[in-house]
């Protein structure tokens, strides 16, 4: 595969250099660059990556993505695997403005490579330790998480890991992302045990409680 030649630049503030060739790999039409790492799990990486179908000199925000690349070979239990695709399948229909987009999924022998929009303001968690929002900013942040869930919620979906770490900023908007505790509930009983669940310490002290207020 030819080298990229991309420097340029777009609205959002990216520059896209051109990445050196033997650290480059290609899934279908999408390139990236295997030490330009945006995050790290216990079974995946997250890398940067570019269209090359729709993407040129000039490129766009669409133009660049994200390829969350899991290692099959890491999950060894059946457990762990129907997470992953259930993660998958709630991922592929789930359209709305404040959740992560899943545009495509691939599966080889050896990975799955989830493609998702890119996040140019990364996670919530990152975004504070910068420094404290002001009451605007935070306003805003609440106003479309809530969004998120209740879409989530109108389509009898439980996040279960809902924490600023899993919550993404693009171009100032917030989305809901990482799914891989997520569960559909039309035919779970335990409704109320399922949203109870996931990181406790980030949840309300009457929450977790059940304290009235």
């Amino acid at each position: 595969m030819e080298p990229y030649s991309y420097s340029a630049s777009y609205n959002n503030g990216y520059t896209v250099a051109a990445p050196p060739q033997a650290h480059n790999k290609k899934i279908q039409n999408y390139v990236f660059n295997m030490n330009e790492v945006l995050g790290k799990g216990n079974f995946s990486k997250v890398y940067r990556a570019i269209n090359e179908v729709t993407s040129n000199a000039l490129l766009t925000v669409d133009d660049i993505v994200a390829i969350k690349v899991v290692e099959l070979s890491s999950i060894k239990t059946p457990a762990l695997v129907q997470l992953l695709y259930s993660e998958i399948d709630i991922l592929k229909t789930l359209h709305h403005p404040n959740v992560l987009n899943c545009m495509e999924v691939f599966t080889s022998a050896n990975n799955c490579y989830i493609i998702t929009e890119l996040c140019d303001g990364g996670d919530v968690e990152t975004r504070i330790r910068k420094g404290p929002m002001d009451e605007r900013e935070a306003r805003k942040l609440i106003l479309e998480v809530y969004q998120g869930l209740k879409y989530l919620a109108e389509q009898n979906i439980v996040h279960r890991d809902i924490k600023i770490a899993n919550i993404f900023l693009k171009n100032g908007v917030a989305k809901i992302a990482d799914f891989g505790f997520a569960r559909k509930t039309m035919y779970d009983l335990n409704f109320m045990k399922l949203a109870m669940e996931g990181y406790q310490h980030r949840q309300s002290d009457l929450y977790v409680t059940r304290r009235p207020h």
